[in-house]
This record gives structure tokens, C-alpha cells and sequence, in this order.
């Protein structure tokens, strides 16, 4: 399989049985924080940014990752944590104790006064105001971000969708163009029409993938009862190269890329 955003059937269990307490500040917090699913392990983010990553294991301890410029003073010197310092991160094995009070109110606080909104860049609050906009949608569903796969080489999709076409839903690749200067709408539409073409080519695992992406967002409690329990995808795949509302594409992009769908959005995010 080209790429892997979802968990095996026990680690599934788990993350059910023992993450209640995080699904739970997510859901009360749906403003701020987010969550992506990925290959058995799970990344927080705060305004769009992906402040912890925990992979699952079905056997005791959790290994938990924080990047340094995000990693709370008060976690420093606790021997409790005893996180280990690699070139750019933290490292830790928790268990789910240690987990609930590393992610409790009062630990999600000391994350966010690392992340200041103000001072973060528009790669990274564009997103999240998009994914934000869009999330109470059951016809348009943002499922994930920053994906890449097998064949990609590090490259990354801005976010992955699927949208409602009578009783299915298609695969569709957002990606953001926040500059019309030095080339760059050709550049991210070329950038875009590539991705489109390579998901084509593994469109079969893509459709696996991100239909029990859905179902295990879905079973965690991250979409209310408007939301189906599970979504059926077709083969057709979709490309939107998204324009902020103060920023107008050139009329030369839909000729040339007639396979992408341009939109310029408004000052609300809604697509």
C-alpha cells in the first residue's frame, strides 16, 4: 500500500478505550485543536500547528514526540516525563496516566502560550482557517493534511477532502496559492495536477485509506449525528487551487489548467 492514515484493529481499540480524555478536549476546544490519524499514531494540532505526535503501540507505553521550539519549560527537568533530547525534538514513553496529565487542561495550556496565532505564518493559519470554515460540512469533508505517500518523495499535499457526489464521495486535493509574484500560480497548479495524476495511479489504496480514515474519525466521536457513518468513494479525483479573498488568480490559469477547479475565496473560508 503507497501511504497508511489509519490504525490496525487493536491499536483502533486502544486509542477508543484510553483517549477518551483527549477526543474529549478536542471536541470542547473543535475552535483551536485538531487532530489527524495516521499509520497507528495520532498529531495534535493548535491552530495549525502540530505540537505532539503519539505512536501507538498494543504493547504498554506510548512513544510520545514534541518538537523543541514547542516543548513546555516545566517538562524540562521532570523526571516523571524523563523525556530524551534528540537534534529537533523530545522523546518519551508514557503511559496513559502520565499521557492524561501531559494533555490535561492545564498541559494543553502551557502548549498554547507556545503557539501564538498572531505570529504564525498564512501557510499555516490559511488551513486551518479553511478546515475550520468547512467543518460542520457532511457534503465537503476536510479528512487530513500535509499527506504525502510511497512515490512522492516528501512532497506534500496541502490537505486531502472528499466531497459529496450523489451518494458518494471523490477524492479531493486542496492546495493553497497565497502569491500571484515570481510564477508561482503556475507552480502550484503544476504542483496540484501532479498530485491529482498520482493519486490517480494509486487511486485504490487512497480510496481504502481514506474511507477508514473516515470511519475511524467518524467512531471517535468527531462528527455529530448529520454525518454519515461511513462514506462510499469513487474513482473520480478532484484538484481546487485556493486563492485568499485578497488575492486574484489569473484568468490564464483555468485555460491552462482545465483540469483544476480555481477558486478565489471569500472572506468567510467556506468552498
Amino acid at each position: 500500500m503507497i501511504l497508511k492514515r489509519f490504525f490496525d484493529p487493536k491499536a483502533f481499540i486502544k486509542l477508543k478505550e484510553e483517549f477518551t480524555f483527549l477526543i474529549n478536549s478536542i471536541k470542547a476546544n473543535k475552535d483551536e485543536l485538531s487532530i489527524t490519524l495516521g499509520n497507528n499514531h495520532i498529531a495534535l494540532y493548535f491552530h495549525g500547528i502540530s505540537f505532539v505526535k503519539i505512536e501507538f503501540s498494543i504493547f504498554g507505553e506510548y512513544e510520545v514526540m514534541i518538537p523543541k521550539s514547542l516543548f513546555p519549560d516545566s517538562l524540562r527537568d521532570n523526571k516523571q516525563f524523563n523525556f530524551r533530547e534528540s537534534a529537533s525534538n523530545y522523546f518519551a514513553e508514557l503511559n496513559v496516566p502520565l499521557l492524561q496529565e501531559l494533555l490535561n487542561e492545564s498541559g494543553l495550556e502551557q502548549f498554547k502560550e507556545k503557539i501564538k496565532p498572531s505570529s504564525l505564518p498564512e501557510t499555516i493559519l490559511f488551513p486551518h482557517k479553511l478546515i475550520q470554515a468547512n467543518k460542520n460540512r457532511n457534503d465537503f469533508i476536510i479528512l487530513d493534511r500535509f499527506v504525502t505517500d510511497g512515490d512522492l518523495k516528501g512532497k506534500r499535499m496541502d490537505m486531502i477532502a472528499v466531497s459529496k457526489n450523489n451518494d458518494m464521495y471523490s477524492l479531493t486535493i486542496l492546495q493553497s496559492c497565497l502569491s500571484t509574484e515570481g510564477g508561482t500560480e503556475s507552480a502550484s497548479a503544476g504542483k496540484l495536477q501532479n498530485f491529482m495524476q498520482n493519486v490517480k495511479r494509486h487511486v485504490e489504496d487512497y480510496k481504502i485509506n481514506f474511507k477508514e480514515n473516515y470511519k475511524q474519525r467518524y467512531e471517535l466521536g468527531l462528527y455529530d449525528s448529520s454525518f454519515p457513518n461511513t462514506i462510499d468513494i469513487n474513482n473520480k479525483i478532484l484538484g481546487i487551487l485556493l486563492f485568499p479573498t485578497n488575492i486574484t488568480p489569473s484568468k490564464s490559469l483555468s485555460t491552462n489548467y482545465p483540469d483544476l477547479k480555481i477558486l478565489s475565496l471569500s472572506s468567510n473560508f467556506k468552498i
